[in-house]
């Protein structure tokens, strides 16, 4: 997470992208924040373990 301007980037990989959005909402009610940019990469594969 990066933070510029009161502009949050949220980057690198999320396995359950179901998820992302409860990842972003929270950043846009900080005050302050007036904005968030997802870099956010998709990978819904399951690991090795099956989990």
């Amino acid at each position: 997470m990066e933070v510029e301007d009161g502009r949050v980037t949220l980057s690198g990989t999320v396995r359950r992208p179901g998820l992302v959005p409860v990842l972003l909402r929270p950043c846009n009610s900080i005050d302050g924040v007036v904005g968030v940019v997802d870099r956010l990469r998709r990978d819904d594969r399951t690991s090795s373990t099956g989990k």
